[in-house]
């Protein structure tokens, strides 16, 4: 990819078997194959399988950013009443470390003890928060399809209440991607969930 995440050319990269397979085509070996291109935009001369993929870059860069006021973050992260998840992390983690991590993380919750996962950007900004349910006993998400919203977005109940103009437009970060510039030297995993994250770190 280069700096604006587009593909250099469909023959860059590594085989993800690559125990098996060994291939790698670096981009110096690309462009020692290719002189002419370097220093120039070599996307003057793009395959038409790659214009789709450029257009909708282009129009993402020219989209304004939409966030969330971080005061429903802050009226939704508290120490003092628990979500049926955190609530269920006391009896993994003691009651100062649990009150740590909502702190760190930014977990709020909703009236219904729901959680809420706040994707904040490594900028501050509030992009959305995913409400899951969780029973609070066993730690696993309720996924009972006669449970009325087990899964929602705060952009979405915003847009519903009219707090948000129904034109905004989700562009979703990673949970704890605020985190990156507070602990720059601390060691990053990506980990499929949510929940993963909060209970596993320290």
């Amino acid at each position: 990819m280069d700096e604006s995440g587009v593909p250099l050319d469909e023959t860059v990269g590594r085989c993800d078997h690559e125990s098996s397979c060994g291939y790698h085509f670096t981009p110096s070996d690309f462009y020692k194959i290719h002189p002419e291109l370097c220093g120039k935009d070599w996307r003057d001369d793009e395959p038409d399988w790659l214009a789709p993929a450029l257009e909708r870059r282009k129009k993402e860069k020219e989209k304004p950013l939409c966030t969330i006021s971080y005061e429903f973050v802050k009226r939704s992260v508290r120490k003092d009443v628990l979500s049926d998840f955190t609530n269920w992390l006391t009896s993994l983690l003691d009651c100062d470390t649990v009150a740590m991590l909502i702190g760190r993380y930014q977990i709020g919750v909703t009236k219904m003890n729901d959680v809420i996962y706040f994707q904040i950007d490594s900028d501050g900004r509030c992009r959305t928060g995913k409400l899951m349910k969780y029973n609070p006993e066993t730690g696993k998400r309720v996924k009972d399809e006669n449970t009325k919203g087990k899964i929602n977005w705060v952009h979405s109940i915003l847009k519903r209440t009219g707090h948000l103009p129904e034109e905004w437009e989700l562009t979703q970060c990673l949970f704890g991607e605020h985190l990156l510039k507070q602990f720059p030297d601390m060691p990053v995993a990506l980990v499929e969930s949510e929940k993963l994250r909060s209970s596993a770190a320290d």
